[in-house]
């Protein structure tokens, strides 16, 4: 297939850029949008219960509006 449809590029040098700056832990993750925390603090996702840990600036999320991040690896 190379041999029959290769083709020289255009300008020499490579078409590839860096990706400083992105969040590539957020970009390749699959995301389960606006979920309502309960008043045990979790989050149901699927099967899975999760529990939301208490911050030093707030005790609690229930009744919070939150983003569930699932990464690739299961995380």
């Amino acid at each position: 297939m190379n041999g029959k449809f290769a083709q020289e590029a255009a300008k020499p040098g490579s078409a590839f850029v860096g990706a400083q700056g992105a969040d590539l832990i957020r970009i390749f993750a699959i995301r389960h949008e606006d979920r309502t925390v309960a008043n045990d603090n979790t989050v149901r996702i699927n099967q899975l219960t999760l529990q939301i840990e208490p911050f030093r600036f707030r005790h609690h999320f229930a009744k919070c509006r939150v983003d569930i991040l699932e990464h690739l690896d299961g995380t």
